[in-house]
């Protein structure tokens, strides 16, 4: 009975990818209301983000945020606190600020309702050449 069990977990393992994987297309942090702090449920998602750039050295660490009128009632001035909220976050979680670039997000990249309007997003893109 052992020896099937140890044979089975051999089996498994090696259906198992080894090396890095792609990390997500985007790490998506929500911001409640008009705050610009980093909301604790966050802090995972930024760890992710940077764990993943640690294992992609050669992309760059993209964060933008909506800088224009996605919903009613949106105040576009908060985007770049959050955005400077989470690359500081990223700093402190490892990631070089020569890693980090900022964007803006407009109305044709995010959802037109409050909760894109809310979002910072981080993404791994490939570094632009000379």
């Amino acid at each position: 009975m052992r020896t099937i069990i140890a044979l089975t977990c051999l089996a498994l393992a090696g259906c198992t990818v080894f090396g890095p994987s792609e990390p997500p297309p985007a790490y998506v942090v929500f911001f409640p209301g008009s705050s610009l702090d980093v909301p604790p449920d966050a802090h995972g998602i930024i760890a992710g983000a940077a764990s993943d750039a640690r294992i992609h050295p050669d992309q760059m660490v993209e964060v933008a945020g909506p800088s224009t009128q996605i919903a009613a009632g949106y105040n576009p001035g908060l985007a770049q606190p959050r955005i400077n909220a989470v690359v500081r976050a990223l700093q402190a979680a490892g990631i070089p600020e020569n890693r980090i670039v900022q964007s803006s997000l407009t109305t044709t990249d995010v959802k037109t309702d409050i909760t894109g309007a809310q979002r910072v997003e981080i993404h791994l893109v490939q570094q632009a050449g000379p």
